[in-house]
């Protein structure tokens, strides 16, 4: 008898417990989805556009959600897709090449008769201090020892920059003027220098309201014209200097201020053409290192016929890091250049030839295979400058969920920023106490007027959700806007 009285009140007991914690569960989602509600009620929101959707990985529920199916412009976010569909079809451990080739013969005297080319194929960490092999110096060591290897000591005929497999528009037709002079704004050519950046290091030591002198450049802008209208101003007047860039016809035009002093400004800006100057620092290097030229440099845009490609000779290959390590730079630093020469890529696979056309269908065509809705979004280019790039929260949380079940999950989660500890994210969540920073691994974008974040957050349950969130047209600062998204992803932690 008291065995079924324990019985019927542990029964009793469970019953009432449950009920208690379904609406504890509800009252959490019920706070987050409050909040979210009320967003449009913000002043500084107010004629906002706002897409943001959480969703379970294990079960693909949405937890919560707002106007996840309108698109908006994600800034940098856009990398994620770009990066996605990289993985998918490249797979993590491709590497960009470049060819140095030559298409003569060699004579006794170690006289080469013919051409030298450098075959590009969009490597964007070509000539770059990143890492040892990568750099500007040990490229160049590497290939005039192979051609000496190979008995050459002089070179009579050109160096050619081939840059044909890239389609010349260096940027996007679509980005804004005002962004191309800028380093962020550099795009990517078949054969990139530098990062395709340049720093021009102005003099401001004479009196106000004279134009500043440029004391040296490096790299040197050979074949460029620079135009320098930077003005001296009062001290305290701040660096209002900038530069804007023709990538067409390679002039530079330095605009704005910068206060009068006796130490140098450094303007960084874009490197257009950044192939010729390649070459005109590889043909100073040969002569420089027992490899005598005739000076003659040129590029190619367009690819010869097989007639006269079938006569080259391929002297050596030249191999950028695998994208293992290019694809962490993309997303958890938002390197742009690096983003544009992996979308044109992708473009040169499927279509034979890149160019931002190309690999916006290739994107596309990748991504559509999964069935997540890219139909419903516009892919301008692989890095988010471009306003005319539209994407919604259900999207990318789709897009999320099949990377994080995919063979790539590992790099593809890693290479994102982990908010408050790096990246484009270590400021994220610094104002809160340290027991509320949720576990967050995500890919951040801004821009004038826009703010996104998309990526994984984990619930109370230690359950990985995905999450969306993309907000334009606010009035508020940019700032404002991370706090609004903290606060979101504090409450979605929160869930169960």
């Amino acid at each position: 008898m008291r065995k079924q009285q324990i019985i019927r009140l542990s029964l009793f007991i469970l019953m009432a417990l449950l009920p208690l914690s379904y609406i504890s569960a509800q009252a959490k989602l019920s706070n987050l989805q409050s909040f979210l509600n009320k967003l449009q009620e913000n002043p500084n929101l107010k004629n906002s556009a706002i897409s943001f959707q959480l969703k379970k990985v294990e079960n693909s529920e949405i937890i919560a959600e707002l106007n996840p199916n309108m698109n908006l412009v994600p800034a940098s976010v856009m990398k994620l897709i770009n990066t996605s569909a990289a993985l998918i079809s490249l797979g993590e451990n491709y590497r960009f090449k470049t060819e140095i080739l030559h298409d003569g013969f060699i004579t006794k005297d170690s006289v080469l008769k013919g051409n030298i080319y450098i075959k590009g194929y969009g490597d964007p960490t070509f000539c770059t201090p990143r890492w040892k092999t990568t750099q500007q110096e040990a490229i160049f060591q590497n290939w005039t020892k192979s051609l000496k290897a190979k008995g050459i000591n002089k070179i009579e005929g050109e160096i050619i920059a081939d840059i044909s497999l890239f389609q010349k528009e260096q940027v996007s037709p679509l980005w804004q003027w005002s962004d191309v002079g800028n380093t962020y704004g550099a795009g990517a050519s078949a054969i990139n220098f530098n990062s395709n950046q340049i720093e021009i290091f102005l003099k401001s030591d004479s009196k106000i309201g004279d134009t500043t002198k440029i004391d040296s450049i490096f790299p040197f802008p050979y074949g460029l014209n620079i135009v320098n209208n930077v003005r001296i101003e009062k001290i305290g007047s701040g660096n209002n200097s900038m530069a804007y860039v023709n990538h067409f016809d390679g002039n530079f035009f330095l605009e704005g201020s910068i206060p009068v002093s006796s130490k140098q400004t450094i303007l960084k800006a874009a490197l257009p053409k950044p192939e010729f100057v390649f070459i005109s620092y590889l043909d100073e290097f040969f002569n420089a290192n027992g490899i005598k030229t005739e000076n003659k440099l040129s590029v190619l845009h367009e690819e010869e016929d097989i007639e006269a490609s079938s006569k080259r000779v391929l002297i050596s290959t030249h191999y950028s890091p695998s994208l293992t390590y290019i694809i962490p730079l993309i997303n958890r630093f938002s390197n742009n250049i690096y983003a544009e020469a992996l979308f044109k890529s992708l473009g040169l696979k499927h279509f034979k030839t890149a160019s931002y056309e190309t690999g916006s269908s290739a994107v596309q065509m990748l991504i559509r295979r999964l069935n997540i809705g890219v139909e419903e979004v516009i892919i301008a280019d692989g890095s988010g400058l471009s306003r005319n790039n539209a994407v919604n929260a259900a999207f990318f949380c789709n897009l999320l969920e099949h990377m994080i079940k995919s063979k790539h999950k590992d790099i593809f989660y890693y290479s994102m920023s982990e908010a408050g500890k790096s990246g484009t994210l270590r400021n994220m969540f610094r104002k809160r106490a340290v027991a509320q920073r949720p576990i967050v691994y995500a890919k951040s974008g801004s821009m004038q007027g826009v703010r996104a974040y998309a990526g994984y957050i984990y619930n109370s349950k230690k359950e990985i959700l995905t999450f969306a969130a993309i907000v334009n047209n606010y009035k508020c600062k940019g700032e404002d806007i991370r706090d609004i998204v903290e606060e979101l992803l504090i409450l979605a932690s929160k869930t169960e």
